[in-house]
C-alpha cells in the first residue's frame, strides 16, 4: 500500500499544518504497520488478511480520535474512515473465506478488497494537495 500523506507542509497556515500533520501521523502509522504485515506474509493467507483487517480497525479508531476544526480536513477524515471500514470488512471476509477453503468466494472478496484499497491513492493525493495549498486569507 502506498498511502503516505506528506508531512512537509511548509506552505500551510499553522492551524492547518498542525491538523494535517496530526491526521497524517495516524494514517502513516496504520500504513506502515500494514506494510509490515504484507512483507511478513509473502503468500497471502487467512491470518495475514485478518491481521490487516484488525490493523485497519485500530487505524479507524486512531483516526476517529484526531480532532480537526478544518471542515475540508474533516471531510477527508470521513472519507478515510469509510475507506478504512471497507478495507477492514473486505479483508476480514477474505480471511473467513480462505479459512473455510471457499476459494471462489475468497477471490470475489479479494476483488472487493482491492476495490476498497484502490481508493487510497486518489484520496491521499487529494489530501496532500489540500494540505500543501496556500491557506486562504
Amino acid at each position: 500500500m502506498g498511502l503516505a500523506i506528506a508531512t512537509l507542509l511548509t506552505s500551510c497556515s499553522e492551524g492547518k499544518l498542525t491538523q494535517c500533520n496530526r491526521l497524517s501521523q495516524e494514517v502513516n502509522s496504520t500504513v506502515a504497520d500494514v506494510q509490515s504485515i504484507v512483507r511478513a506474509n509473502s503468500q497471502p493467507n487467512d491470518k495475514a488478511f485478518l491481521a490487516v483487517a484488525e490493523r485497519f480497525e485500530q487505524g479507524k479508531t486512531a483516526v476517529t480520535a484526531v480532532n480537526l476544526s478544518d471542515p475540508q480536513l474533516n471531510a477527508y477524515k470521513d472519507r478515510l474512515l469509510t475507506m478504512y471500514d471497507q478495507i477492514a470488512t473486505t479483508a476480514r471476509q477474505v480471511s473467513v473465506e480462505l479459512q473455510q477453503e471457499n476459494f471462489e468466494a475468497a477471490r470475489a472478496a479479494h476483488q472487493d478488497f482491492l476495490a476498497a484499497a484502490n481508493q487510497e491513492s486518489p484520496l491521499v493525493d487529494e489530501v496532500n494537495t489540500y494540505c500543501q495549498a496556500q491557506a486562504s486569507p
